[in-house]
């Protein structure tokens, strides 16, 4: 039988600098950090198996979030936070 290969996902350069960011920041929740991951290994061009493995995930929960990324693209990560200069300091601030 077959196998199928994984849908082939874009990125915009703005797009990969914003996950990026997310994983170096360290306020980035790991679910979002996850995710950020799994989305730039597709990119990278990694199979479902081999980002599965590398992130110790399952197949399903890989696959889960590459179609999701490509019916929403960045819209599944949160954007309403912004890093602003405060008088007291450098702080995470809600809009």
């Amino acid at each position: 039988m077959a196998r199928l290969a994984p849908k082939s996902l874009e990125l915009l350069c703005g797009e990969q600098d914003e996950l990026q960011h997310l994983l170096r920041r360290h306020s980035t929740p790991q679910q979002i950090g996850l995710r950020a991951k799994i989305i730039l290994l597709a990119w990278e061009g990694k199979n479902n198996h081999d980002i599965a493995r590398t992130l110790n995930i399952s197949r399903d929960m890989q696959r889960t979030w590459r179609n999701r990324w490509l019916e929403k693209g960045d819209r599944l990560f949160p954007s309403d936070e912004k890093i602003e200069r405060c008088r007291t300091g450098w702080r995470t601030c809600k809009i």
